[in-house]
């Protein structure tokens, strides 16, 4: 019999998504063809599952959810109040990137990851929320403050050229582009330019402060911090991108 897993869900092709794996759900995930699965998580994955990717050869990166980096020490007051940590948020979404990962299913019970991949699809809040509160098992307030005010940048491997210089497009003032799957409500319209670190709007800002003030408890006065912490992540080769992220970049101009 297959069981999928808890939360399970296509998220484009390529990538699936849920909360928790258990035994009975291995025989859903031979179907799945995998190639990768994401694993962030505090525990590691049960010996039932451990054994099943062993045995058919699945890559794994797991990603323990707490700790820092040396390079993140200096931020680290501003990372208490954050879901995830920007460290892991970007290895996480340059996995999602990358289609050498496809088949990838991502186990990740903050619910967040993919909702930062909806950042880069374009998607606007609302549809990001609407998302997150379907899958999420519990949501929580963090993870949405999260989401509304995460921003992303994509940055090109050294050894590509510069895209300005090839594609005579990118410098149009701007366009709209729709992710696959997205829903109609949420296709938003690209910036000019995305080469500079994104400002997070003044109304947005002060809806967050409001509701900072509402919950004192629940977001500390280093949360707005995160407006100066946007991610960074390194854009795969060319040839390794899924379609969709190039056909986005093909638009627009990229973060240098």
């Amino acid at each position: 019999m297959l069981v999928p897993p808890l939360n399970y869900s296509m998220v484009d092709i390529g990538i699936f998504r849920c909360s928790r794996l258990d035994a009975i759900n291995i025989s859903f995930l031979k179907s799945l063809s995998l190639n990768t699965i994401l694993w962030i998580n505090e525990e590691k994955p049960p010996r039932a599952i451990r054994h099943f990717i062993e045995e058919h050869d699945i890559r794994i990166h797991h990603m323990t959810t707490s700790g820092t980096v040396v390079e993140e020490d200096i931020n680290v007051e501003a990372q208490e109040w954050m879901v995830l940590k920007p460290r892991i948020v970007s290895e996480a979404i340059e996995v999602l990137l990358n289609v050498d990962n496809y088949n990838c299913l991502v186990v990740d019970t903050s619910d967040v990851i993919v909702g930062v991949l909806r950042h880069i699809q374009r998607w606007n809040y609302s549809a990001i929320l609407n998302e997150y509160r379907v899958y999420a098992n519990k949501t929580s307030y963090r993870a949405e403050i999260y989401l509304e005010l995460v921003r992303v940048e994509l940055v090109e491997p050294l050894s590509c050229p510069s895209k300005t210089e090839e594609d005579p497009v990118l410098h149009s003032e701007s366009t709209t582009a729709v992710s696959p799957g997205a829903p109609a409500s949420s296709i938003d319209v690209l910036p000019s330019s995305l080469s500079r670190s994104p400002q997070i709007p003044s109304t947005l800002l002060r809806a967050a402060e409001q509701r900072r003030r509402q919950k004192p408890s629940v977001l500390p006065p280093s949360a707005p911090l995160l407006v100066g912490l946007p991610l960074t992540v390194a854009l795969p080769p060319r040839e390794k991108r899924p379609s969709w992220l190039v056909k986005l970049l093909g638009q627009n101009r990229l973060i240098g």
